[in-house]
């Protein structure tokens, strides 16, 4: 009785194939579900922050009776701020005030991957509190001058890197007072009373965008683009798409 088989050649053939087919979709899957992991976390981060300002709000009453008159500088009034309002209602593993490394990273680069010349989101300004939460991220912020909101910036991976923003770090912020922000919180540049669209957010071309820095688009600068990137996702109905700068 003859007995039929693969022969070598034609077992080594089909592998090869496989691994041809391999090398080309493994990209594509590894990014799929890098993206989906980076939305799940950015909307976890969004959602806690949210809730924890509410839980505040319940204990405090409303957050535009909150005073902040005795505080003359962004540091204190940020410090008090956190110790008071935020971290009785979010789970922190680490707090650092002012700013260090042991909370967030000393190097953040923007979209394009380029340190960020004006040090806005790093270490060296210490005026800055940061902290790492029970989730994994770490979270950067501070008060505006006059205590009426505050930016609220998160590392969905903590430490680990790559720390640049639009990839791993993105921008939320909370109003509370200003007539030209709607009350609430936001992605930064959504926070905006004006009708925003995702080509604003793309484009940076909003009143509060530093002259176009905060754009969700490379550029090979070394300013702030990225800052808006967190409302392209939202407005892209929570959505890395294909045209999202990754």
């Amino acid at each position: 009785m003859k007995k039929f088989g693969f022969t070598l050649a034609e077992v080594l053939i089909t592998l090869g194939v496989i691994g041809v087919v391999a090398a080309i979709t493994m990209p594509t899957l590894i990014q799929h579900h890098q993206k989906q992991t980076t939305v799940t976390q950015l909307k976890k981060a969004y959602s806690e922050f949210a809730q924890a300002l509410q839980k505040a709000e319940a204990e405090h009453g409303l957050m535009e009776t909150w005073d902040f008159a005795d505080f003359n500088n962004t540091f204190d009034r940020t410090k008090y701020f956190s110790e008071n309002y935020l971290y009785p209602h979010i789970k922190t593993v680490k707090t650092c005030a002012p700013t260090s490394n042991e909370c967030w990273a000393d190097d953040v680069t923007n979209l394009s991957g380029n340190n960020i010349s004006s040090n806005y989101f790093t270490n060296k300004i210490t005026t800055r509190v940061s902290f790492v939460t029970a989730s994994g991220y770490s979270v950067y912020i501070w008060l505006h001058g006059n205590g009426t909101g505050m930016w609220y910036v998160v590392d969905i991976n903590g430490l680990k890197g790559p720390n640049k923003l639009g990839r791993d770090i993105f921008a939320l912020k909370a109003n509370w007072g200003k007539t030209q922000y709607k009350r609430g919180i936001y992605p930064a540049g959504i926070e905006l009373a004006q009708t925003v669209t995702r080509e604003n957010m793309i484009n940076g071309d909003l009143p509060d965008s530093t002259n176009g820095e905060y754009k969700c688009k490379k550029s090979n600068s070394e300013g702030k683009e990225g800052v808006y990137c967190a409302a392209v996702i939202m407005l892209d109905g929570w959505k890395i798409t294909d045209t999202y700068p990754w």
